[in-house]
């Protein structure tokens, strides 16, 4: 039987995306990759800041609770 992905309420980022990144700044997403960690393929979110190009990498599933939200685009 197939189980869900645990913490499966994630946002759905691609490459390209603009996110807040809270501390960070405004961050865009410049890689999304699985990775085997331990035998588990787990999806990892690279982000550069756009303020001086520092990356950051995410598990997909931490994103979340990080507070990471996508920019607005027009409000």
């Amino acid at each position: 039987a197939g189980h869900m992905p645990e913490g499966s309420a994630s946002l759905q980022l691609a490459v390209g995306d603009r996110v807040v990144y809270p501390n960070q700044g405004v961050c865009r997403v410049s890689a999304i990759d699985v990775k085997e960690v331990a035998g588990q393929k787990l999806t990892f979110v690279t982000m550069r800041r756009e303020e001086d190009g520092a990356v950051v990498m995410v598990p997909e599933g931490k994103v979340l609770a990080i507070g990471v939200r996508k920019v607005a685009s027009a409000e």
